[in-house]
């Protein structure tokens, strides 16, 4: 996963505006919630790779929350995986705007305007 994401971040981590749906910051903080030891390579890579200080972040979703082919985790474990999210991203120094609940319309144009600024 570490390899995968040093590769997406130098081929599209430029001056274009990209979205990066689980940026290395993201392996860090399931590492940790896992338990898994955080190698000195991630560690390194975190600190390294540096995107926009601003990061959009969903909070978890009760009444949309769906589990399917890729959403494996239980609401509860989403929960859990969404506040190690939030320290991950904290310890590194991003700035993490939360994106509303609303609808998909309503939070596209949220993204966007929070973009544009």
């Amino acid at each position: 996963m570490i390899y995968e994401e040093i590769i997406n971040y130098n081929a599209y981590g430029n001056d274009t505006i990209t979205f990066f749906d689980r940026p290395i910051i993201d392996s860090y903080g399931y590492s940790r919630l896992e338990d898994i030891p955080v190698s000195d390579l991630l560690l390194k890579k975190c600190h390294e790779l540096i995107y926009n200080q601003k990061v959009f972040i969903c909070p978890p979703w009760e009444s949309i929350y769906e589990n399917d082919v890729e959403r494996k985790q239980d609401f509860n474990e989403a929960v859990a995986t969404y506040e190690a999210m939030v320290r991950a991203y904290e310890k590194f120094g991003y700035e993490l705007v939360e994106v509303p609940k609303a609808s998909v319309r309503e939070r596209a144009e949220f993204i966007l305007k929070v973009v544009n600024r």
